[in-house]
């Protein structure tokens, strides 16, 4: 089994299978670690500066885009669906809607696996989430503010009324590469790099992994992608 740090979605001719393995390459180098080992996010900012830093002129940034959602009632199908629309954007006429939202669901469902094949990664707590950066960073609306602590406030009787501390909103990061290729331009192809990050209050990681596609919960979302030009025989920095 490959492991890849990217879920893939390519319609690209093996000609370009060496140019795919080193932008693979790129972006692991750009995920972020959270204080355990096996949280990873997505740095766009250090993405973002490793395409202007490269000089030789095969990986051309093109667009960004990001959007949150606030924590509301939906199925994870609806979630898939949400997600699928944002990523494709205009990247629409070169991929089709359900294959991709097909995908993604797949992927939602699947968590466990998508967290060893590398393409998953699972964040006890969003407080731990600020190494996956956005580039154009906004306050927190999708994920919310993780409250860290409660003080306990004195009752008029002199004893100290413990106050309950809400389980925390936990979340999982999906990483998802789409790429394309247009016959008039053939040694170019289109890449979306994109992260979906989906949100919960939950008990822990085994609830996450019981969901199916009809389980409806209060889910947030943080999508964001990138779309880059890299041109056949791009290779990273060693």
């Amino acid at each position: 089994m490959v492991l890849s740090t990217f879920r893939q979605l390519s319609r690209l001719p093996p000609k370009f299978d060496n140019t795919i393995k080193a932008f693979l390459g790129l972006l692991t180098n750009n995920l972020g670690y959270n204080p355990d080992p096996e949280d990873k996010c997505f740095n766009w900012e250090a993405f973002k500066r490793s395409i202007d830093r490269d000089q030789s002129n095969k990986i051309v940034f093109d667009a960004y885009s990001s959007n949150s959602e606030s924590s509301k009632m939906m199925s994870v199908e609806n979630a898939a669906n949400t997600a699928a629309n944002f990523i494709l954007g205009s990247f629409r006429p070169l991929m089709g809607l359900e294959d991709i939202q097909g995908n993604i669901l797949e992927a939602l469902v699947n968590l466990e696996r998508g967290k060893r094949e590398d393409w998953a990664s699972f964040v006890p707590d969003h407080s731990a989430a600020s190494l996956g950066r956005a580039i154009d960073p906004r306050p927190a609306s999708g994920l919310g503010q993780f409250i860290t602590s409660i003080l306990s406030r004195a009752a008029p009787s002199g004893l100290r009324r413990e106050a309950r501390v809400p389980d925390p909103e936990s979340f999982w990061e999906l990483r998802f590469l789409l790429c394309s290729n247009e016959p008039t331009v053939p040694d170019d192809f289109s890449a979306v790099v994109s992260t979906i990050k989906i949100g919960s209050v939950t008990k822990g990681e085994v609830d996450w992994l019981a969901f199916t596609q009809q389980t409806s919960r209060n889910f947030s979302l943080e999508l964001t992608r990138m779309n880059v030009v890299v041109t056949n025989g791009f290779n990273r920095d060693p």
